[in-house]
C-alpha cells in the first residue's frame, strides 16, 4: 500500500516537474530568441524608438523569466 502510494507521488511529481520546468524554459528560449531578431536588427540599422521601448521591455522580461526559473531550483 505505501509502495503505491510512493509511486503515485513520484508520477505526480514528475509531471509537476515537467510542467514547471519545461514552461519556464520554453518561455526563457522565446524571449531570447525575441531579443536576438531585435539585436540583430540593431547591428543592421537603426532602430526606432517604439524598437527600442521593445527592447528594453524584452531585457527586462527575460531578466524577470530567468529569476522566476532560479526561484523554482531552489
Amino acid at each position: 500500500m505505501l509502495k503505491e502510494k510512493i509511486k503515485r507521488i513520484k508520477l505526480r511529481l514528475k509531471a509537476w516537474n515537467k510542467d514547471q520546468f519545461e514552461d519556464t524554459q520554453k518561455m526563457l528560449r522565446s524571449i531570447e530568441m525575441e531579443l536576438n531578431k531585435l539585436k540583430m536588427e540593431g547591428d543592421e540599422r537603426q532602430l526606432n524608438d517604439q524598437e527600442l521601448k521593445l527592447q528594453k521591455q524584452v531585457q527586462e522580461d527575460l531578466w524577470v523569466a530567468v529569476h522566476s526559473h532560479e526561484s523554482l531550483l531552489i
